[in-house]
């Protein structure tokens, strides 16, 4: 066993680049990063391609069920071969009113975490560890993930979050004001640095899509998985600066050359009917665009059991893959005790797997009835209002008054003779 000593400088004011450099040091537990072996790397990719395709070809059935709820809480109907493009908002409903309670069953309670100790003189400890569980949900944004969070399990029958400690260092200037008498007038001066700063060293919690949270779904937990992970849009330059950070390889023109990740573009489809901004039906591949402005990569993020020597000895190992081509990271699992740093809250009826009935599954098909039954009641109302008129064999007349735009006039031979509309129908409308 070797054993290594990181010193952390202990400058004062605000967070220096110094210590966070130092901290990430210590926080690293000395695995090599394998992607620099070129025969391990090819086996890793491959890895990472089976497990994409698998997933997919499992998920495939849930991402039509989740398409057609979501393409119906656009306010579209699934009968659209009806007589009347019309749509009970039932299940909308239904979310609208249930996401708000689940919200206030969350935040109502402060602190989040209740620590109660055995003892009484662990009380202050409890209190301190209390603050500091808070501090981190804070800093982490996770209250401004409740309510998506919420809406993702009632439709997806899931929520899944991922948690890092986030660091970002960006040049900044800085600016050093300098005051000082002389001749007996206030003399200002103002200095100007550009230097490296800590703009964030905190945690962070991001919550997944649905759409993009991988996971084997014979598992019910993301920590007792054979594999777990989640597909991320990042820039070039984002992927970059966290492989300087990281350690990562395959950083120079491998990147430039990727434009994207079929296997992305493919699963992606399902997605399409959420996002009502997406007109072309496409996500864009490039990673940089004409004007200049940086496009974006699919980099898959997995952690599995893996084996990359073939010696029979299966460890936790964390993948960072860019396009579905490019290996940055395979190393063991950075984190304490091999935890995956994923958290899911699931919503299903389902003990055994991860995924089974969720609460709106069995909701679709009555919102669907609902919508054909008032379909045909508005179109049945619709021609019931209309008069049936009687005109002579060479009138000038079209086939049907029905839909006829209002004032229009037709060449009329003799007297036009309007029917009555029957009385029990129209008794009947103001219940409809």
């Amino acid at each position: 066993m070797t054993s290594t000593t990181v010193q952390i400088p202990q400058d004062e004011g605000v967070l220096t680049v110094r210590e966070v450099r130092a901290m990430q040091k210590a926080a690293d537990n000395g695995e090599p990063n394998l992607a620099h072996d070129v025969d391990i790397a090819a086996g890793a990719i491959k890895l990472v391609e089976n497990v994409l395709q698998e997933w997919s070809d499992n998920m495939r059935p849930l991402f039509r069920r989740w398409r057609t709820t979501f393409y119906m809480l656009q306010g579209n109907t699934l009968e659209r071969s009806g007589p009347e493009d019309l749509h009970v908002p039932d299940i909308y409903k239904a979310i609208e009113t249930i996401v708000p309670r689940i919200e206030e069953a969350i935040v109502e309670l402060d602190p989040w975490f209740k620590i109660k100790t055995r003892r009484a003189k662990d009380a202050s400890a409890a209190k301190t560890n209390e603050a500091y569980m808070d501090w981190l949900f804070d800093q982490a944004r996770v209250r401004s993930s409740v309510q998506p969070a919420a809406r993702n399990m009632l439709v997806c029958q899931a929520a899944a979050w991922y948690g890092e400690w986030k660091t970002e260092i960006k040049e900044s200037v800085v600016r050093e004001e300098k005051r000082e008498w002389k001749d007996g007038r206030l003399k200002r001066s103002v200095k100007k640095t550009k230097k490296d700063l800590v703009t964030f060293f905190g945690p962070k919690a991001t919550l997944v899509d649905p759409f993009d949270f991988i996971i084997e779904t014979k598992a019910t937990n993301a920590q007792d998985a054979v594999y777990v992970g989640h597909r991320a849009w990042m820039t070039i330059d984002q992927v970059r600066r966290l492989g300087k950070q990281f350690g990562w390889a395959c950083l120079g023109e491998e990147l430039d050359k990727l434009t994207g990740s079929p296997a992305q573009s493919q699963t992606n489809h399902y997605s399409w009917p959420r996002a009502p901004t997406n007109t072309l039906f496409l996500e864009n591949l490039q990673n940089r665009h004409k004007d200049c402005r940086p496009g974006k990569i699919e980099v898959t993020i997995l952690y599995c059991r893996y084996d990359p020597r073939g010696d029979g000895e299966y460890q936790d190992y964390q993948f960072v893959v860019s396009g579905g081509k490019v290996l940055h990271e395979l190393r063991r699992n950075q984190h304490e005790n091999d935890r995956r740093p994923y958290a899911t809250a699931r919503c299903t009826s389902n003990g055994h797997q991860f995924y089974g009935t969720g609460p709106l599954d069995n909701a679709v098909r009555l919102n669907q009835h609902s919508d054909r039954y008032h379909q045909i009641v508005m179109r049945a109302a619709e021609i019931a209002a209309s008069p049936m008129v009687f005109a002579e064999e060479d009138s000038d007349r079209p086939d049907s008054l029905y839909k006829v735009e209002p004032f229009s006039v037709f060449q009329g031979v003799g007297n036009v003779r309007f029917s009555s509309v029957p009385d029990g129908f129209l008794n009947a409308a103001p219940m409809i």
